[in-house]
């Protein structure tokens, strides 16, 4: 087995929105938000990972949904090749963080509870990339995108 090189310049974006119906407010800071895996992966089965802190100013307890805008648009994609992806949501106003890594296809159907007032809840995002154990990715930015809209 050989080993290329990928250029690890993974990027996961995270396409914030709130959603709010009576007083309830909310907005994500500095978004759009995206995670870059800083390491390049060099050998068949290299896992990398990488996080974001995702800033969301609140006025009332809310729920973060997350979604994919196009199905498949949440695992890590270069050309035709992709990469096993996986996320893990946490933060100290989340409720009920994630406690290891959920599988891309899972994590687009789940729904977080942020408690408090805020004013400011502040959310990571983590990626995990894993290639194939049994050859090497072509070198390339691999990406995917995610949406997580707060809502009440």
């Amino acid at each position: 087995m050989g080993t290329n090189l990928m250029r690890a310049v993974i990027v996961v974006s995270a396409i914030c929105w709130a959603v709010g119906v009576a007083q309830a407010a909310a907005t994500w800071l500095g978004q759009p938000y995206s995670v870059t895996v800083p390491t390049h992966i060099s050998s068949v089965g290299q896992v990398v990972t990488s996080n974001s802190n995702l800033v969301l100013q609140h006025d009332a307890a809310c729920d973060l949904i997350v979604t994919a805008l196009v199905s498949g648009n949440e695992v890590l994609t270069s050309g035709g090749q992709t990469l096993s992806t996986a996320y893990m949501l946490t933060g100290a106003d989340v409720s009920n963080p994630d406690g290891g890594w959920v599988p891309a296809a899972t994590f687009v159907t789940r729904t977080y509870h942020v408690v408090g007032t805020g004013p400011n809840s502040t959310i990571n995002i983590a990626v995990q990339a894993t290639p194939p154990a049994d050859r090497a990715q072509d070198a390339g930015a691999y990406s995917a995108s995610i949406q997580i809209t707060a809502t009440w």
